[in-house]
């Protein structure tokens, strides 16, 4: 309820109101959430907790889109965004390359799938803004 009040407000949107939510409740803020005191290592825990909230973000765009969706846009979908994955995994690939000499293409290439901008939350958060066209 909070958060629907500053997104209409100040027009942010879902993404970057967590962002700084959680800045603001983690350690390097208020120190009230501290992944880091609950294990030695830490990765496992990010990893779970990483697991559950895409899992959920992904069941809540899938539960937003209407029943018929997939069926009537899967050609424009697959037209779209096959080629602009693509073409962005490489764009990205070359520019960790150029900024990483040292890097092999090949690990270059694995890290720009993970950072090629194709994450469906994100992207359902802005288009389904109030003000989105």
């Amino acid at each position: 309820m909070v958060s629907l009040l500053v997104k209409e407000s100040f027009y942010i949107n879902e993404v970057v109101l967590g962002t700084a939510f959680g800045i603001f409740l983690g350690p390097h803020g208020a120190d009230v959430f501290d992944p880091r005191s609950w294990a030695h290592d830490t990765t496992f825990i990010t990893r779970e907790v990483t697991r559950i909230v895409l899992a959920t973000g992904l069941f809540a765009v899938g539960v937003e889109l209407p029943k018929s969706y997939m069926a009537k846009h899967a050609k424009s979908l697959l037209v779209m965004v096959v080629p602009t994955m693509a073409i962005g995994w490489v764009i990205v690939a070359g520019a960790l390359y150029g900024l990483f000499p040292k890097l092999s293409f090949y690990s270059c290439l694995a890290i720009a799938a993970c950072l090629t901008p194709t994450d469906p939350i994100i992207c359902a958060a802005i288009v389904g803004q109030s003000l989105a066209i």
